[in-house]
């Protein structure tokens, strides 16, 4: 066997000092007279005085002190203002942030990260490494601990051996055990929303799982894989307590409709109360078997406008607000006792371009387009200075990233300008239109920018702000016309994967391959190289070639590793940005 970094938990010994108390007890008998000899009468002296010698006081013991009792310690309730809440609290129906948010809070992952230090005293998922960020936990460590306490593989990387921690229990006290841990994967590659998880592990079957023992699971996957323990930590495939399934029925055999509305909790948090368009209320998880949270209750509550969110932070009526602009962020900065929290990690703002149809199909208009960006005006105007460039098909954070130097982009009108000559295009002259989604500010912003900066090379960008709901059913139906921006980011933070959910095969149905973009050499010889090879040489190869085929064929446009940022309260310490980019509960720390 060969294993894969596996750490024993270690067990401190505790020396119990036994107190043995003495009880003293003086115990007499009453007292008896001792016979006296009697002498003649006249030998008898006679009394002449009457003083009286008093007999001494007894003595009153000093009442003992009384001790107060200690108070109890005042619960800690943390005030969180968002726009929107979940809507649902199934781990494999994840649609929008704030339903990720809830749902890892009350789930949990299989697999976590170390966890290193970050600027600005911010804690980091250490991704660059690649499977090696994957670590089991130990008492002490900075990382929260995954269900699973060690694992190893076959030499092959083939099977591997799981081995899950003792005493998981979700909220109703069901232990989670090995048949469990089989259960939860069978859901998952059969329920719709979440089997993209398991066939990117080659998980098709229960059939490929094996319970050894209680705490033990074998699974065959078939051929190895590079990113499997980090794929143990994607959301969508996050252990849901095991009772969970006693709500199954013929018609909902994977307990759908009763998990989207409830949950049977098995992370350090669980709902006590959900009120739509009001707030959902947290509370620490008494069955929760990592450190015990420092905060007790968390009340996540839905403020739809971003305005009066910074307003309630600034009153201290709430201690963490999300979704805020630049200029909010901004004057979060300025307010007292306030801070702005920023990450820019692998969150990423792109504008897809339809490579089948239009003036965008021409490789060569697309690589104009590239040269015509305003990437600094984008990091430094729309985000204030709180992105980060974006050299590539994914952000520099990802391991195999073959590095900025690679992309040969920058701005620069007179190559844009020499690309659309090559391409029939002189001075430009035809229009493009770029659908934007008006829920998120930057956006427009950013749309603004690329519309004054396409204008240098004599191309011309209509801007449509449509509704969330409209944007997402043009871009996953492919009817946006030329452009459509999207911001998004990968959990596993690996460019095979990357490639897989945002540029897999044209012909894939409602994939985010918006633009319907594709050649042989991408999907059919390095991304399934990279998709079958475990880590090594030959995968790092055809992982940059991934990177150096996009750099030619710009099938979309990067304009930013955008950050991830909240607003919160100087009384709130511990926010450590995960992979997810969500805030975990029970890291923070309430003063």
């Amino acid at each position: 066997m060969k294993s894969i970094q596996i750490r024993k938990a270690k067990y401190l010994g505790v020396l119990c000092l036994m107190l043995f108390g003495m009880v003293l007890a003086a115990c007499s008998p009453a007292a008896t007279e001792a016979p006296v000899a009697v002498a003649d009468a006249t030998d008898i002296p006679q009394v002449t005085s009457t003083e009286v010698v008093p007999e001494p006081e007894p003595e009153v013991a000093e009442p003992e002190p009384e001790v107060a009792e200690p108070e109890p310690a005042a619960e800690k309730t943390l005030v969180y203002v968002t726009p929107s809440l979940p809507i649902s609290l199934d781990p494999c129906v994840i649609p929008g942030q704030q339903t990720a948010e809830i749902i890892m809070n009350t789930s949990w992952f299989w697999t976590t990260y170390a966890v290193i230090d970050g600027p600005g005293g911010i804690g980091l998922d250490e991704t660059s490494t690649g499977e090696a960020g994957i670590i089991p936990w130990e008492e002490g460590d900075s990382h929260p601990p995954g269900i699973l306490e060690a694992w190893e593989s076959n030499d092959e990387g083939t099977v591997w051996t799981l081995h899950i921690r003792p005493g998981v229990l979700d909220t109703t006290g069901r232990e989670l055990l090995a048949q469990d841990f089989v259960n939860n994967w069978d859901r998952t590659i059969n329920f719709g929303p979440c089997s993209y998880v398991a066939g990117a592990i080659s998980l098709s079957s229960a059939d490929q799982m094996t319970v050894v023992d209680d705490y033990t699971v074998e699974m065959d996957i078939g051929s190895p894989s590079a990113i499997f323990l980090r794929l143990m930590h994607v959301n969508n495939g996050m252990a849901f307590g095991p009772s969970s399934l006693d709500h199954a029925t013929d018609d909902d055999p994977w307990a759908g409709e009763w998990m989207k509305n409830n949950s049977a909790s098995i992370g350090p948090y669980q709902v006590e109360e959900f009120e739509p368009g009001v707030q959902v209320v947290l509370t620490k998880n008494p069955n929760w078997f990592g450190p015990e949270p420092d905060i007790d209750r968390v009340i996540y509550r839905q403020v739809p406008e971003s305005a009066n969110r910074v307003a309630l932070l600034i009153s201290g009526d709430a201690h963490v607000a999300r979704d805020l602009t630049q200029q909010e962020l901004d004057e979060v900065n300025a307010a007292d006792g306030l801070k702005a929290q920023c990450v820019a990690a692998n969150q990423f703002l792109y504008v897809v371009l339809n490579s089948s149809d239009g003036p965008t199909s021409d490789v060569r208009v697309r690589q104009a387009l590239a040269y015509a960006v305003p990437y600094d005006d984008i990091i430094n105007s729309a985000y204030a200075g709180r992105a980060a460039a974006m050299p590539g098909f994914h952000p520099s954070t990802y391991s195999g990233f073959i590095g900025a130097d690679a992309w040969p982009y920058s701005t620069d009108y007179d190559a844009a300008a020499a690309l659309l000559t090559e391409a029939g295009h002189e001075g430009g002259g035809f229009t493009i239109n770029l659908v934007v989604d008006n829920g998120i500010p930057e956006q427009e912003r950013v749309a603004i920018l690329l519309q004054d900066s396409f204008a240098n090379i004599g191309v011309e960008v209509q801007i449509d702000l449509t509704p969330t709901a409209s944007h997402r059913e043009q871009a996953f139906g492919r009817t946006f016309g030329d452009m459509v921006m999207d911001q998004n980011y990968a959990i596993t933070l690996d460019p095979a994967y990357h490639a897989n959910v945002w540029l897999p095969a044209p012909e894939v149905p409602a994939s985010f391959n918006f633009g319907s973009w594709g050649t042989d050499e991408f999907h059919n010889e390095q991304l399934a190289a990279a998709n079958s090879l475990p880590p090594g040489d030959e995968r790092t190869a055809a992982l940059s070639r991934l990177q150096e085929i996009f750099n030619e064929e710009i099938p979309y446009l990067p304009m930013a590793t955008v950050p991830t940022c909240f607003g919160m309260s100087e009384t709130v310490s511990g926010y450590v940005w995960h992979t997810h980019n969500q805030i975990m509960f029970n890291d923070l720390t309430l003063n």
